[in-house]
């Protein structure tokens, strides 16, 4: 409003002396020229507060920038914000998974031995000359190496297989000895395969053994079919499903090797699900993913979980790697009124964007109605520090945590980055190589593990309380955080 009012006063007389300039043009000539060039400068400068008003963050967040201090550092490192795990795409993943060139069928002949039976392509791979006696011996083994998963290289090509061997009576020479192999390229990494083709060996095994589904001429005549299937769908889509009969059907799914390498999940993190997976058929159909997610309740660890499910912790690690890779789950610390937090530098793009601050409110608030404000949160936020406990500005600021939880406030700074837990590491100065030796939990007081870990393993029986007061008690014992 101001400035509108502004350009008004300036441009009326400014048009005023060009209708008078026509009588008095020598008089009023500089007056217009000198009008005419504040004029450029007013119009350049209003284009300039337009600009810095519309990059400007909303005015609650910019009065706490200004007093956060030491705790904002000058930093525009984008990788400091908690990247989200994006549900991936899988024909995205099937670009960098080598393609299956053949597929072929084989079995052992009581008259020709070793031979092809079906492939797909028709007649592709027996033409180049590959399959002979030296390889056969490779694709139809000896009994030392049924049930395994063998990758045999000739010539321009990498054949996979998992040959399988089926003892019975009812077979001529007592015995079925079949493999259905992939064929690549000899260049191409066949690892995602590996499962796939030990799978689809034992399902062949299993239908064998309780339908005579490869013994029967007709069922076994649509073997080539199921072939031409897995052959299409493992290439463009990365998975497929056979179905035998109405009573056995097969789910295939492609991985890549490494998809899991960058998430690390330890006994000690808790998950939390933040999607749905409805519509994620490789984590609905898995029975220990079953188990564990209606324990998903944020305060559960990895290490609780698999007790109660009483399931390998390993087991139950992947599953959460699974969950975490399609973006259904994410891990946090366990939560404890003993823990420290510290601001990271990441707070500075939280204050910056409304929106998430806005998300974060919602988020953390006990009583929608009558939620926290940003000063309450930044307020709190300020408080997390080294040596300052959450059970410490919780009781600092009773009046605040009446409107937020610390929990929620917590997990959401963990997850997006812009606050991170320290870790308590007990180091025992008389540590020595007979403490190192000890079954007790003293062997742990070495400076590399910390309580929480501590607290995943057999030796230690203690829960957080107990294991802090034992740790004060012992005067040998100081505390790094970290």
């Amino acid at each position: 409003m101001f400035r509108c009012a502004l350009a008004l006063a300036v441009t009326s007389p400014l048009y005023r002396l060009c209708e008078i300039s026509a009588d008095y043009p020598d008089f009023v000539s500089h007056w217009v020229e000198l009008l005419g060039f504040v004029f450029w400068i007013f119009g350049a400068l209003h284009l300039f507060c337009c600009a810095v008003s519309v990059a400007k963050p909303n005015s609650a967040v910019k009065r706490y920038v200004s007093t956060m201090g030491p705790l904002l550092p000058d930093v525009q490192r984008d990788d400091l914000i908690f990247p989200p795990l994006a549900l991936p795409n899988q024909c995205s993943l099937m670009r960098s998974v080598s393609k299956i060139n053949h597929i072929f069928f084989s079995e052992f002949d009581n008259v020709a031995g070793p031979k092809i039976v079906f492939e797909v392509p028709e007649n592709k791979f027996t033409t180049t000359g590959i399959f002979d006696d030296q390889i056969s011996s490779f694709i139809i083994t000896k009994p030392e190496l049924t049930s395994s998963v063998l990758t045999i290289t000739a010539g321009d090509y990498k054949i996979l297989g998992y040959p399988v061997l089926i003892e019975n009576t009812k077979y001529q020479r007592n015995a079925l000895i079949f493999n259905l192999c992939f064929v690549y390229d000899c260049e191409d990494d066949i690892r995602p395969y590996e499962s796939i083709v030990k799978k689809l060996g034992e399902y062949l095994r299993t239908v064998e053994v309780e339908t005579n589904f490869l013994s029967k001429p007709e069922s076994k005549r649509t073997l080539p079919q199921l072939m031409e299937k897995l052959l299409h769908e493992l290439n463009s889509l990365g998975r497929c499903s056979i179905a035998i009969n109405k009573s056995n059907t097969l789910f295939l799914k492609v991985v890549p090797p490494d998809r899991n390498s960058d998430i690390v999940v330890h006994d000690y993190d808790v998950p939390v699900l933040v999607s749905d997976m409805k519509g994620l058929i490789a984590l609905e159909k898995d029975l220990t993913t079953k188990q564990i997610v209606p324990l998903i309740d944020g305060t559960r660890s990895v290490h609780q979980i698999s007790d109660e499910v009483d399931a390998d912790g390993d087991l139950v690690k992947s599953c959460v790697q699974n969950m975490m890779f399609y973006g259904v789950a994410r891990v946090v610390p366990a939560f404890n009124l003993s823990n420290v937090y510290r601001v990271t530098p990441a707070i500075r793009k939280f204050l910056c964007d409304a929106e998430l601050c806005e998300k974060c409110i919602q988020f953390v608030a006990r009583d929608k109605n009558d939620p926290p404000g940003i000063r309450d949160i930044m307020t709190i936020l300020g408080d997390m520090q080294h040596g300052v406990a959450v059970a410490d500005w919780s009781a600092r600021h009773s009046n605040i945590i009446q409107k937020l939880d610390q929990k929620k406030l917590c997990d959401f700074g963990i997850l997006q980055g812009f606050i991170r837990r320290m870790y308590k590491y007990p180091v025992n100065i008389r540590f020595n190589h007979i403490s190192s030796r000890s079954r007790t939990i003293q062997r742990f007081f070495n400076g590399t593990t910390h309580t929480d870990e501590i607290r995943t393993k057999p030796e230690s029986l203690a829960d957080q309380k107990d294991l802090d007061d034992k740790l004060d008690a012992d005067a040998s014992i100081r505390i790094c955080w970290k």
